[in-house]
């Protein structure tokens, strides 16, 4: 499995310096060692004999063990969850703040007689071994003192304590009944089945760490605890040495066997103080968020000691610290920063790196890339964790049907309302029949494609109810689209009869072409409609997708899917008939099938609204008042500019649930909403989907602390709905590790219309259950929690002077700085003859920032060939007609260091004092020099600086300023004489 995304989904939250991070960490440097005491053993000797291991270590400018054995009487037996706890929490317990001390020793004494002698020490100057050789020392019948010697360790400074240790306080730990400790810094243990040695360990972490994190060779710092010779007890700082894990793909597996072996046996020149690597004075500082222990086997045969546990760490000394203990078998535990990671996703890990050495040992694979992560006894957890709560079984109706019900139900409801105009059901069903019955008089049967090109109005649900009458399959079009891609989705679907508006339409052969109103006429002097009959697997309708693989497709979507999709959300997002949605979005877009249906279906009043007041934000905003509104679907781009136009006058109170959809949403640009719109009173929902899927897939609703936290999350599943991520051979992959997103279930589409080729390739077997699954060409990770995070599009990917790089990884690296409102980055070549002007160019909606900012904030995530060439400003992104990003309508690239802009000669034409004024304030919104001939929209214009600029008007005393005039006089002269 190949992994290019530099992107750790592993992490709930990142350090951006996790060695500053780990500095304030309590108790990093302690380790300790638990000895159950033999029956003989005397209190009184050990006191003595750690006072005179005290005084020894003084005289070389040490404090030992405070000059005393601390005694704790715990109230419990010792073979209890609350003796155990006792005893975790004093080998927990760091050593105290602002002095030297190396050493602590405790007495636990328990109700039923046995005891516990506690060794807690620095690591930095006590290892392992040490604190063996002192509890046999301590223990020792004859009582003979052991000597010491020092080995290079100079005591530290107060400064240098105070910067590692900031609190003697003792982390609190709670039991789960499996002997993991939840806490600020967890614990998470796991056992494997044999003693295997360190080189397959680290290489089954190198290659887990991998695809988890999606580093080609993670870094991790290794430590190999080692018995010292002869009788002495050392003082010695523990030494970590520094390993790239090799972990590429198509590595032959006893190649990263050897490397790992090497690592182990030759880095010795690495070895570092944990001290001076972690306060930045290391010879090579490390940058890695993991560790590995491999410490020495405990030995249960000193005199005096019934039996002996080791901890080798109070807490994790990295994010991520990894120990491997083996007697017999081998048990990993690991310790981890519970702020960074949650306990689940470490199980995870642990499993994977568990199965995956397996494997090695076994010498079942011969490339790294054949190391499967998931076991097969565990594949059903993963799988399961990809599929919702199935809720009722969805009813067995046709749209029409379900339609009918509605209308019987509630005849005089509002339907459907376009400026003055207002339908009741019983008027819409009326209509549609009427209408159908004149398709039928032409010819239209079951399984006949009928297109739809119409202006919004109510004419559009008109039309689209009457051709799922006849039992045919309605193809949306949009009438701004251009005439080539207008023929083209003719002539491909094999339309045998287009309704349009009246004016001009592609002459397709074969095709007929009529308005609403003619075929209005029509149904008079035909027979009435009749039910057409069909199955609900039957195609409703076909939705042309460009997609990222070429020319448009037509994806044929059945009616059981629409239903299923209907019932699957009625009762999660509370839909009833005192809803008022809004038609926002174009019938070719398929979230409108959610909008009108999903409205239509559950008795709401649909309101369908005029393109041009789509393109207003604050002609918009004032509808949504008028009309009561109070479900609205919007795109994250269009709700953004739906968000500036609320600060100055709030939406209606009648909103109470906002759904995104449509492209990735930023969570963070919610917070100025939510700083006006309690959580309470108005929901937020984010669903991703895809028109093969029949328009959602997922649901997470959003509040204020997924905003704080830049949530990328998209939920979890809808009921009916499941999905897998896997890797480029299909196999499933464990929650943490990115890959493709796969979708089953009941929206999974039929299949591509003309398109068999493309059908089989994206529409498969689902591997674990009954039915057909759709490869979405999308990335994504899952979570432990079952939720997936959206890391944007495996195709959106593009080859720079020989690097492979993913443009939406430069993006979400950029929406990480804290001025970036909104980014898009796009890969331009302007000479296509010569690859050297190839270039990256980065966009931004940003306050307070300066390209040199960008500058230095990229180059600190991002490798050099992944930084950006260019950065340009913009107010707001520019939209299609979809309320997508336009990419084509952004300005040109700023190839220039900012400079303060030059005077734009107007001479040759002078302009008028509105001209005048009217420049003005487009200079003042645009933030540049304006020439009075120059295009609004080449100037990086949109439609909230549309808005902006007609708020600026109207506190000049200018008249308002309607969207449709901005739009179609695109200059200060021609804007101007149109005002006038």
């Amino acid at each position: 499995m190949e992994n290019t995304a530099a992107v750790s989904t592993l992490k709930e939250s990142a350090h951006a310096d996790w060695p500053a991070a780990m500095r304030k960490r309590i108790g990093w440097h302690s380790h300790a060692i638990a000895c159950r005491l033999a029956a003989a053993a005397d209190e009184e000797a050990v006191d003595a004999m750690l006072l005179a291991l005290d005084e020894r270590l003084s005289s070389m400018g040490w404090t030992g063990s405070g000059a005393a054995l601390h005694v704790a009487t715990v109230a419990a037996p010792s073979a209890s969850a609350a003796a155990l706890q006792q005893r975790t929490r004093e080998m927990s317990r760091p050593l105290p703040h602002g002095t030297a001390q190396i050493l602590r020793a405790t007495l636990l004494r328990y109700v039923d007689g046995q005891r516990d002698l506690i060794l807690v020490g620095d690591r930095t100057v006590l290892d392992q071994d040490a604190l063996q050789r002192i509890a046999r020392y301590c223990l020792s019948r004859d009582g003979a003192p052991l000597p010491i010697v020092q080995r290079h360790m100079p005591r530290p400074s107060a400064a240098d304590i105070d910067v590692f240790v900031h609190a003697d306080v003792s982390p609190t730990f709670e039991w789960d009944g499996r002997g993991t400790r939840q806490a600020g810094q967890s614990v998470v243990e796991i056992d494997a089945d044999a003693e295997v040695a360190p080189a397959y360990w680290l290489a089954a972490l190198g290659w887990a760490l991998s695809c988890f994190h999606g580093k080609p060779s993670p870094a991790v710092a290794i430590l190999q605890e080692e018995a010292s010779h002869g009788s002495e007890l050392t003082l010695g700082a523990t030494g970590f040495r520094l390993a790239s894990l090799l972990s590429t793909g198509n590595a032959d597996v006893s190649h990263v066997l050897d490397h790992s072996r090497a690592q182990l046996t030759n880095a010795m020149r690495y070895t570092e103080s944990l001290r001076s690597m972690l306060n930045g004075k290391s010879e090579h500082p490390v940058d890695v968020g993991v560790g590995v222990i491999f410490p020495l086997p405990v030995p249960h045969d000193i005199e005096g000691i019934a039996d002996m546990d080791y901890l080798p760490c109070s807490s994790a000394m990295f994010p991520i610290t990894l120990v491997v203990r083996n007697r017999g078998s081998s048990r990993l535990t690991c310790h981890f920063d519970g702020a960074m990671y949650s306990a689940p996703s470490i199980q995870w890990l642990l499993r994977c790196v568990v199965h995956a050495c397996r494997q090695l040992q076994g010498s079942d694979a011969a490339r790294l890339v054949d190391v499967e992560l998931l076991s097969p006894d565990v594949r059903g957890e993963v799988v399961a964790l990809g599929r919702s709560n199935r809720g009722r079984t969805p009813d067995s109706h046709r749209i029409e049907s379900a339609f009918g019900l509605v209308c019987a139900r509630q005849p005089d409801a509002i339907a459907i309302s376009f400026d003055d105009e207002e339908l009741t059901y019983a008027e819409l069903d009326r209509r549609s029949s009427g209408v159908a019955a004149a398709l039928a008089a032409r010819g239209v049967i079951s399984g006949s494609f009928v297109g739809i090109c119409l202006e919004r109005s109510a004419a559009v649900v008109v039309a689209m109810l009457a051709v799922v009458k006849c039992g045919a399959i309605y193809v949306p079009m949009d009438p701004a689209y251009p005439h080539e891609r207008l023929e083209y989705t003719a002539s491909d679907a094999g339309l045998t009869l287009t309704i349009t508006d009246g004016g001009s339409f592609p002459d397709v052969a074969g095709m007929a072409v009529t308005t609403i109103e003619e075929l209005a006429r029509e149904a008079d002097r035909c027979r009435p409609w009749q039910a057409a009959g069909g199955a609900d697997s039957d195609a409703a309708y076909m939705i042309y997708t460009s997609g990222s693989t070429g020319r448009p497709k037509g994806v044929l979507i059945p009616h059981r899917n629409v239903i299923a999709l209907i019932d699957a959300t009625r009762e999660g997002l509370e839909l009833s008939p005192r809803d008022t949605w809004t038609l926002f979005h174009s019938s070719a877009f398929d979230f409108s099938v959610w909008e009108i249906w999903g409205c239509l279906l559950t008795g709401g009043h649909l309101v369908v609204v005029p393109h041009w007041v789509s393109r207003d934000p604050e002609q918009f905003r004032e509808l949504m008042g008028r009309k009561s509104v109070s479900v609205l679907n919007q795109t994250p781009s269009a709700f953004y500019q739906l968000i500036e136009v609320d600060r100055r006058a709030p939406v209606s109170d009648s909103l109470r649930l906002v759904i995104f959809g449509g492209e990735p949403l930023d969570a963070r640009a919610l917070l100025p909403w939510f700083d006006r719109h309690p959580e309470s009173r108005c929901r937020l929902v984010n669903m991703f989907g895809i028109t093969e899927t029949t328009v959602h897939v997922t649901w997470q609703e959003v509040r204020r602390r997924e905003a704080l936290g830049a949530s990328r999350s998209v939920g979890t599943p809808i009921p009916g709905w499941h999905l897998y991520v896997m890797d480029e051979q299909q196999r499933l992959l464990p929650p943490g590790v990115p890959g493709e997103v796969y979708v089953g279930g009941a929206g999974v589409a039929l299949r591509y219309h003309g398109r068999d080729d493309l059908t089989q390739s994206r529409f498969m077997p689902d591997p674990f259950q009954k039915g057909i699954m759709y490869r979405t060409g999308d990335r994504g990770c899952m979570l432990a929690n079952g939720t997936l995070e959206h890391l944007g599009r495996l195709d959106n990917q593009i080859k720079l002077r020989g690097f492979r790089i993913e443009l939406d990884e430069i993006r979400r690296v950029l929406l990480a700085h804290d001025a970036v409102r909104a980014a898009a980055v796009l890969f331009n070549q302007p000479n296509q003859g010569d690859p050297a002007s190839a270039r990256i160019d980065a966009y931004l909606v940003a306050e307070g920032a300066t390209v040199e900012d960008m500058r230095a904030h990229v180059a600190r995530f991002l490798p050099e060939h992944m930084l950006p060439s260019t950065f340009t400003f913009v107010s707001t992104m520019p939209l299609t007609t979809n309320g997508k990003l336009d990419s084509k309508r952004l300005p040109p690239p700023d190839l220039s260091v900012p400079v303060a802009p030059s005077a734009v000669d107007s001479a040759v034409q002078p302009l008028s004092a509105m001209e005048e004024m009217m420049r003005s304030i487009w200079q003042d919104v645009l933030g540049r020099e304006i020439g009075a001939d120059e295009n609004f929209f080449d100037l990086g214009g949109n439609s909230l600086l549309a808005v902006r600029i007609s708020a600026a008007m109207r506190k000049q005393g200018l008249p308002p300023l309607p969207m449709r005039d901005l739009y179609t006089h695109q200059t200060i002269r021609k804007l101007v004489a149109a005002l006038a």
